[in-house]
């Protein structure tokens, strides 16, 4: 009853907020990390002279590279956003100084004698003339194709493009096309268990809103979405999506409310009768606390999701889902794993089901932390890969 009346109260607020534009506090993050495909961890990053940089981790996990520039000498104004292919190989993204989104492609090279390899990478190249108010959201669909999502600079509507197929090896975009919907935040995007895309932004309301792809065959060029719905909520906060759908195959989305506490919303089977079903959205429900920045949600070994993010005093939170002898899922306590960080976390899955968190540090560092067994929540020690960083908007 209690969660019911805070977000009947937090929607009354939202409607009434409805009619003036406000701007999101400014989520701030400190990297970007994924995995090659030898599962080790690449992290990029914004210096302070508004380059990108990127240090990857050798084979033993123990040794690290020196940060190097990615590709050539090019300031941006956001953060970059990287994606691995399923062949191993990465690309990133950024928003340019002139507001243009840019790519990079990596170039593997590995010494048949010695089987060490080195990285180079392709020069930054503009995506579209279009201006952007928001970082790159790129998502790889099955398909073939990458989807890349962003905000309009002049318009503040969500746009929306497609590119050629990934097995070309040139990654060309289509010209991008507005969703018809403005946002004060990014954008954030996953895939459900049929391989469709989904859209969540955080509207003028301050609502998180969702648009979904419809269900049509997947070899078509010309998607199309569904009309956008009004998942309600007063968001602080970037809409923050899970890597993959949850263990009973649903679209869940997290966001730091305006309540300083994290708040979920869950879709859900409903039965129809004859048998049939569909689906719902549930309530929302907070997991409580008073914290600093956006989650980041990563789904464990288990298929539990496990919530991350910055407390007040600075350090890094984690609040684990377990599975209940009723069949229930429930959230255990909010439980620290220290550090001082200036921005929020980010999360990679490893190959063999642990997770390693990565945070900007108050000393401007990229600092690390990772399990040593899967689905476990022993105390995890820092470890700092130095560089000299600024803090962007996720």
């Amino acid at each position: 009853m209690r969660v019911v009346a805070v977000v009947a109260g937090l929607a009354l607020c939202a409607c009434a907020s409805a009619t003036r534009w406000e701007t999101i506090p400014s989520d701030k993050c400190g990297a970007s990390v994924v995995a090659d495909g030898e599962d080790r961890p690449f992290v990029f990053t914004l210096s302070e002279d508004s380059y990108v940089w990127y240090k990857y981790q050798a084979m033993n996990g123990k040794i690290w590279s020196p940060w190097r520039e990615l590709a050539d000498r090019r300031r941006m104004m956001s953060g970059p956003k990287a994606v691995r292919f399923a062949d191993g190989s990465i690309q990133v993204f950024a928003l340019g100084m002139d507001k243009k989104y840019y790519q990079s492609f990596v170039v593997v090279d590995t010494d048949n004698v010695t089987k060490s390899t080195t990285h180079s990478w392709t020069n930054w190249t503009a995506i579209s003339n279009l201006t952007f108010s928001t970082p790159p959201v790129p998502l790889i669909v099955p398909s073939g194709v990458m989807y890349l999502f962003g905000v309009n600079n002049n318009t503040r509507s969500v746009m929306w493009t497609l590119s050629s197929s990934i097995a070309l090896g040139d990654l060309t975009f289509n010209e991008f096309a507005d969703m018809g919907m403005e946002a004060t935040s990014a954008p954030s995007a996953m895939l459900d268990a049929e391989g469709y895309a989904h859209v969540f932004v955080r509207g003028m309301n301050r609502a998180i809103w969702h648009a979904q792809e419809k269900c049509e065959d997947p070899d078509l060029v010309d998607k199309t979405w569904a009309k956008w719905e009004n998942l309600g909520g007063v968001m602080a906060s970037n809409p923050s999506l899970p890597s993959s759908v949850n263990g009973v195959n649903f679209v869940e989305v997290y966001g730091r409310a305006a309540d300083k506490s994290i708040w979920y919303r869950k879709q859900g089977a409903v039965q129809l009768e004859y048998g049939s079903s569909t689906y719902d959205w549930g309530e929302w429900n907070s997991l409580g606390g008073v914290l600093a920045g956006a989650p980041a949600v990563h789904l464990n070994d288990a298929g539990m999701v496990e919530v991350f993010v910055r407390g007040v005093d600075r350090a890094i939170y984690v609040k684990s889902q377990s599975a209940q002898p009723t069949g229930m899922y429930m959230f255990g306590d909010w439980v620290s794993l220290g550090g001082m960080f200036s921005t929020s976390p980010t999360v990679i899955t490893r190959g063999d089901g642990t997770y390693s968190v990565f945070a900007r540090g108050v000393d401007k560092a990229i600092w690390y932390a990772s399990q040593w067994m899967p689905n476990g929540t022993a105390p995890m020690t820092w470890r700092s890969l130095g560089g000299h960083t600024r803090k962007f908007t996720c």
